[in-house]
């Protein structure tokens, strides 16, 4: 077993700050929904200034009343010679079930004992425990979380420290090109995925059906007409629903994957990545980006979606023909309303009318555990991932939380037949899977999705071509990372 890596403490304390930072603004809402909780914490009332800047080099200053959490030293209460696994994992309800079922079962097989670290905002507070120096053994990360910890040295390279690395993604069913495509970073894997869902056209089928469309659209054009016959402002119906549940033309960092990403994706699989496989290149002011803002700007310069935001989310509630989300809408729309699962269908991504729509690709949503490389028990996190991404646990978190393993076969594998036939729509993301490209996002993941946010939305609002969109928006994320 390796020693547990030094790092430079200063170093993670300026990347956390940064990292909460770019994300404070966007998330405040959220955060004040659901706080982060840390098992064994302090609750200190204060007042956190937070200070952004914005693209018109003006400073916005923004107070906000909040409670933050400090963390109080953990205690280790196992028996003398017995191993603690710090765990740090999402705080959604069926997640933290998910998580309580794994952690007892493994207890029980293996009598290693689990301290569980609940967050969520994972990166930045991911940061903030390495550079205050708290155990942390395993944790959950997202496809965009892990480029700037792999880039500091904070993450344990999988494939480097443990030999039977490839063997454990070949034996689970896993595709190793896609796990190096999603969660490589400089030619070293630094994530074993474990959840995710392919980003699809969500559709309401009885929209559709009342305008006489028979199928879902696969190609661009079809698309916008299917939109154009279904809107009525009027009546509070719209075409395009907006990014996943946001109901209108969301500005967060995050909307970029559930509107734009996508179709990016399919307009060509070979192109459509941030940047160059050496992280050198930015690859925003190009013909992809350029033709795939000329089409969704559409959405909303022809009132086919809503420009700003609406009380209501449509497609949730049954008042949108398309939207693009993952399996987990299903479960979203039933809690709203039983029946609105049963008007829904997914599909695939449309593609422009010059390719062929067997080409689609799209985004995967995907999450992956992490071991941190001060970790003093990484065999133990390693042995406990395995343990996680088996069959059984992946059945059980595709029935508390509509995610799915993202393994080539799932979709025919005997083993899971029963929940795709309680389950159809399920089984359509499942085949979706071989369609999941990668992101290439780097370490400045945050401060180019924010930037190309900005930017996105002036196009969609006619303020920007898409050729000066693009352009701007690579000059601004060149700005911010090289600055």
């Amino acid at each position: 077993m390796s020693e547990p890596k030094k790092v430079d403490r200063r170093k993670f304390i300026y990347a956390g700050l940064g990292a909460v930072a770019l994300i404070a603004i966007g998330a405040v809402a959220y955060v004040a929904m659901n706080p982060p909780v840390v098992t064994k914490t302090t609750t200190v009332p204060t007042t956190s200034v937070v200070t952004t800047t914005v693209p018109t080099t003006s400073v916005v200053t923004t107070t906000v009343p909040t409670t933050s959490v400090v963390t109080t030293t953990l205690s280790t209460t196992t028996t003398p010679g017995k191993v603690k696994l710090y765990y740090g994992q999402l705080t959604q309800p069926e997640m933290r079930r998910w998580n309580g079922e794994l952690t007892q079962a493994f207890t029980q097989a293996t009598g290693i004992e689990f301290e569980n670290i609940y967050w969520s905002q994972c990166l930045a507070e991911f940061l903030q425990a390495i550079a205050t120096g708290s155990p942390i053994d395993v944790c959950q990360l997202n496809t965009i979380e892990i480029w700037q910890p792999a880039d500091m040295g904070a993450l344990v390279a999988l494939d480097e420290e443990f030999p039977d690395f490839w063997d454990v993604v070949k034996a689970g069913g896993y595709d190793p090109e896609y796990v190096k495509r999603t969660f490589s970073y400089k030619g070293k894997v630094y994530a074993f995925p474990y959840m995710g869902s392919p980003i699809m056209t969500v559709y309401n089928k009885k929209l559709l059906e009342d305008k006489g469309i028979g199928a879902p659209p696969k190609y661009w054009s079809e698309m916008l007409e299917a939109m154009k016959q279904v809107t009525d402002p009027s009546k509070g119906i719209w075409g395009w629903a907006g990014p996943a549940q946001i109901g209108g033309l969301g500005n967060l960092w995050w909307n970029s994957y559930f509107d734009f990403v996508p179709y990016w994706d399919s307009y060509d699989k070979n192109s459509c990545f941030w940047f160059d496989e050496k992280f050198e290149n930015l690859n925003i002011n190009s013909p992809s980006v350029i033709e795939t803002l000329r089409f969704q700007s559409q959405f909303y310069l022809k009132g086919y979606g809503s420009k700003s935001m609406l009380p209501d989310t449509p497609l949730n509630a049954g008042k949108a023909a398309f939207g693009c989300a993952g399996s987990w809408i299903f479960a979203i729309m039933g809690m709203a309303d039983p029946k609105l699962p049963e008007l829904h269908w997914a599909t695939q991504i449309p593609v422009p009318d010059t390719h062929s729509p067997d080409s689609w690709m799209t985004f995967g949503d995907d999450r992956g555990f992490c071991i941190p490389a001060t970790s003093k028990h990484k065999k133990e996190a390693w042995e406990f991932i395995k343990f996680a991404v088996d069959k059984k646990w992946q059945k059980r978190l595709m029935e508390l939380a509509g995610q799915l393993p993202f393994t080539t076969k799932l979709a025919d594998d005997p083993y899971f037949k029963d929940y795709f036939d309680k389950n159809p729509v399920f089984k359509v993301y499942a085949e979706a899977i071989p369609h999941v490209t990668g992101n290439r996002l780097g370490v400045h993941a945050l401060e180019l999705l924010k930037a190309f946010r900005i930017y996105y939305v002036k196009c969609c609002l006619g303020e920007l071509t898409p050729e000066e969109a693009a352009k701007e928006a690579q000059n601004l994320v060149l700005t911010l990372i090289s600055g």
